[in-house]
């Protein structure tokens, strides 16, 4: 049985869709530290703090501009284990369950949901 803790969450979400750079390995870093002191500040206050780092996803954005066509697309599937793109419904249960009771103890987390890409 699952009982409210009278907690809230905020959830910092990093969608990978752009190659592999250096200003996109800073961002992630800037999500993971902005996770934990947030994480820090906002504890006592009984408000946990939480990050999804996600694999290669196709939005609504990437369809708009052709991000996964061609060679870029297929050179991305190469960095990817599980061999395909994610979907937001591969992101969206790690969402509710960061978000809920469940994850009650975890706070200052980025929680990677990339189909194993790097």
């Amino acid at each position: 049985m699952c009982t409210s803790t009278g907690s809230d969450s905020v959830l910092n979400i990093k969608l990978n869709s752009r190659r592999q750079s250096r200003s996109n390995d800073e961002t992630k870093g800037a999500i993971d530290n902005r996770t934990l002191g947030l994480a820090a500040e906002l504890g006592p206050r009984n408000i946990r703090v939480k990050a999804i780092r996600s694999g290669y996803t196709v939005t609504e954005s990437t369809n708009d501009t052709g991000f996964f066509e061609g060679e870029n697309g297929r050179h991305l599937l190469t960095l990817t284990p599980l061999g395909r793109l994610g979907q937001p419904a591969d992101i969206a249960p790690a969402v509710v369950f960061l978000a809920s009771d469940e994850a009650v103890w975890i706070t200052g987390e980025s929680i990677r949901v990339d189909g194993g890409a790097k």
